[in-house]
């Protein structure tokens, strides 16, 4: 029988997933940082702490990733040596090492990406969720006021996507400063002083003008 999809077509999402089991662990975590800050209770404390705990897996994933995305720039250059001694053991050796660091660095973006993306959506949806709690038990303050709970939730729905992105790519706050000493180091000891400087200019030009253009591009 061929006919329109309906509602009834569509299987229930997960409860994990769903407004009101992510609004009730929403007062949950906001109402532990409150006990443990009552003075200063800091939302994004309170996100950043759940994050860490509930995905810490992901961690060590990325920590793997990082180590395999060196990995291939020292193997490759034995690979091509061992093409100039003709030791070719040696040379499916350092091959095998890049294929499995190219299947280490593919895994780990797609799942890494999935759990914290979910993760993501769910500290939206919980945000989303609360503001709509919110605004449902506010009052109007005047007459001529045209906030309405629709427009709230327009303007908050937007805001609260930061938190979905930054669920993305907070991890790299910690990871990628060692990933780049230990580039540095690895370039260092295989290139000598000369990388040294290269190393220095990107770091202290060019990371400086990318901050530069970030903000101007957020102020507009």
């Amino acid at each position: 029988l061929v006919r329109p999809l309906e509602e009834l077509d569509l299987p229930e999402i997960l409860d994990e997933d769903s407004s009101k089991y992510n609004s009730n662990f929403f007062d949950r975590i906001w109402a532990e940082e409150k006990a443990r800050n009552s003075s200063k209770p800091s939302l994004h404390k309170a996100f950043l702490r759940d994050f860490l705990k509930s995905i810490w897996y992901v961690q060590p994933v990325i920590m793997a990733a990082a180590i395999a995305k060196i990995v291939p720039a020292v193997f490759l250059g034995l690979l091509i040596e061992s093409f100039e001694t003709g030791n070719s053991a040696e040379g499916y050796q350092w091959a095998a090492i890049l294929v499995a660091a190219g299947i280490v660095v593919l895994f780990e973006h797609h799942h890494v990406f999935f759990v914290t993306w979910r993760k993501g959506m769910q500290l939206r949806i919980s945000c989303v969720a609360s503001i709509y709690s919110k605004s449902l038990r506010l009052s109007s303050t005047h007459q001529e006021t045209n906030a309405s709970t629709g427009k709230i939730m327009n303007l908050a729905s937007n805001d609260v996507e930061r938190f979905l992105l930054a669920a993305l790519f907070i991890s790299h706050l910690f990871w990628s400063p060692l990933q780049s000493l230990a580039i540095l180091v690895v370039g260092w000891l295989s290139l000598g002083p000369a990388f040294g400087a290269g190393f220095a200019l990107l770091l202290f030009g060019f990371v400086p003008f990318q901050f530069c253009l970030s903000n101007r591009f957020a102020y507009y």
